[in-house]
């Protein structure tokens, strides 16, 4: 087995600092939505499985018109959480509503590497994790982190998996893929995307719970200590009293499956100085009437 820091330490190698391409003087509107898990395998009711993902089209949709005839760029994450048992017909959908990186959870392991390929193959945007690599070679399972321009603001977007359920033996598909320390993953990543973007963003998947009994065992992700980072989005289970002021967390899973959420973060940039102007979590209950729906 090849160790997570000679593997951190050949993929990541030192760069020089990327001369800033900004526009001086120019403030900048980033909007970032962040959308958790809307897995809904605990009902049958594709009535009720279209309501939610049609309510969630129409919403996006709805924050991309106003972020653009503001002036805005907008930035659309997935918790990793795939919401049908026909994950391709998914991820044609995520592809319409513009997605830009989907970071990658655990559970996508409950199926074997060739589907999961097949699933990239299908997407618009990468699937994300810098902390997932294979035992044999060392290379990592998927892309590290994306980076995205807009207008001469450099933003890069990393994925960290969660340690979840991905240890606990389950799936066969594990076998053979490793599973990073977050922290050491994150740790010695965020000094090189420094180098190369405006805005670092670390986003991690919305941690399933299969049995909601046990959701009173989440503890805080220790990433959201560590220096560097701009905003940390999609930890279900970050702490109230989190020291770090960009950490914006998923709605907890501790309800049902029936109660999807999105996270909003409206942010300004200008000349290097990065400031939150807006942070909501939209709940999304499936039972609502659409006109419903939409609720600020």
């Amino acid at each position: 087995m090849i160790s997570a820091a000679v593997t951190l330490a050949y993929f990541w190698t030192t760069s020089e600092i990327q001369q800033s391409t900004y526009i001086p003087n120019k403030t900048y509107k980033l909007t970032i939505l962040n959308t958790n898990e809307f897995n809904l395998d605990t009902t049958s009711d594709y009535k009720v499985i279209n309501q939610g993902l049609n309510h969630r089209q129409e919403l996006i949709k709805k924050i991309r018109r106003e972020v653009s005839a503001e002036g805005g760029k907008l930035l659309l994450l997935s918790g990793g959480e795939l919401s049908t048992d026909d994950d391709i017909l998914n991820l044609k959908q995520l592809n319409q509503l513009g997605y830009n990186a989907m970071t990658v959870s655990p559970l996508l392991f409950d199926e074997p590497i060739n589907t999961i390929r097949l699933q990239e193959a299908a997407a618009d945007f990468p699937f994300l994790s810098a902390n997932l690599y294979e035992s044999e070679t060392g290379r990592p399972v998927f892309d590290a982190y994306a980076l995205f321009d807009f207008d001469g603001l450099r933003i890069a977007v990393m994925g960290i998996t969660g340690q979840g359920s991905f240890s606990d033996g389950i799936s066969e598909y594990r076998r053979g893929i490793e599973l990073m320390d977050p922290v050491l993953a994150t740790s010695e990543l965020i000094p090189y995307l420094r180098r190369q973007a405006d805005i670092v963003i670390v986003a991690t998947h919305a941690i399933h719970y299969p049995k909601p009994e046990k959701t009173d065992t989440k503890t805080s992700l220790p990433i959201s200590n560590l220096e560097g980072i701009d905003l940390l989005v999609g930890n279900s289970t970050l702490a109230p009293n989190s020291k770090i002021q960009g950490s914006e967390s998923s709605a907890a899973l501790n309800t049902t499956p029936l109660y999807p959420s999105i996270r909003r973060i409206d942010l300004e940039f200008r000349n290097g100085e990065l400031k939150k102007t807006n942070s909501i979590q939209i709940n999304m209950i499936t039972k609502m009437e659409p006109k419903e729906n939409i609720n600020f």
